[in-house]
């Protein structure tokens, strides 16, 4: 096969995307847990999403699918205007919803999550939803927003989001959507970081999910079912 022939291929069977973290919260500087809270940006926060679009100005996105969330969306928004980019959202993005751990202490909280994911992955947090249905919204979010454009994309989310990814990359990216759960509830990227994936696009087949969790619901509280929210038909400029 020639040089030519091996891109189109390559190019047919992945997808290149930049993931980008929100810019930070008080909530992270406290190291308390986020969950779907829809706590505002800081001023921290919004100096480091001012830096990041900035170096992404010239990245060549064109589309952003974001989380609904305040903080994802103001992240998303300062980068859509920086490089003159279409943007949409949906609610498929946020992040693990923990119920009542969420404002815990990080240091406290997450060695739960942890053997809830481990050991009952379709046991609710208490007031939330399972790890499960989380992994399987958040597939389908990455499945959503790759559908939304042929365009250069990123994706705006949370830390368990960026975790979510690691792990399943950790795993080779496996059709099954298995994860490696020591990536998973290890401390990630810094809030306001972007990194290109490369995404292989047969594995997010949803007909391929194993059969138990592909009969998780993706309705969670936040009615998320797979739309978008376009903010206006013009490229932020």
């Amino acid at each position: 096969m020639n040089e030519m022939g091996r891109e189109l291929r390559e190019r047919q069977s992945h997808r290149r995307v930049y993931l980008i973290r929100h810019g930070s919260t008080e909530m992270n500087s406290e190291d308390r847990i986020r969950g779907q809270c829809n706590v505002p940006l800081s001023a921290e926060g919004r100096e480091e999403i001012a830096r990041l679009a900035s170096v992404l100005a010239e990245s060549n996105i064109q589309f952003l699918v974001s989380s609904d969330l305040d903080r994802a969306v103001e992240t998303a928004e300062s980068v859509a205007r920086a490089c003159g980019a279409k943007l949409a959202k949906t609610a498929l993005l946020r992040p693990w919803d923990v119920g009542r751990y969420t404002g815990r202490p990080a240091g406290e909280v997450t060695p739960r999550l942890l053997e809830l994911a481990r050991d009952r992955p379709n046991e609710p947090a208490p007031g939330g939803e399972s790890f499960n249905q989380f992994k399987l919204r958040a597939f389908q979010g990455l499945r959503v927003a790759l559908g939304a454009s042929e365009a250069p994309l990123a994706v705006v989310s949370h830390h368990r989001m960026e975790r979510l990814l690691a792990a399943w990359f950790s795993f080779g990216c496996s059709s099954d959507l298995e994860l490696d759960l020591n990536t998973m509830f290890t401390r990630g990227e810094p809030p306001a970081h972007a990194e290109m994936l490369e995404i292989p696009l047969a594995a997010l087949e949803q007909g391929a999910w194993p059969g138990g969790l592909a009969g998780e619901s993706v309705q969670g509280p936040s009615s998320a079912d797979g739309s978008l929210t376009y903010a206006g038909d013009r490229p932020y400029a």
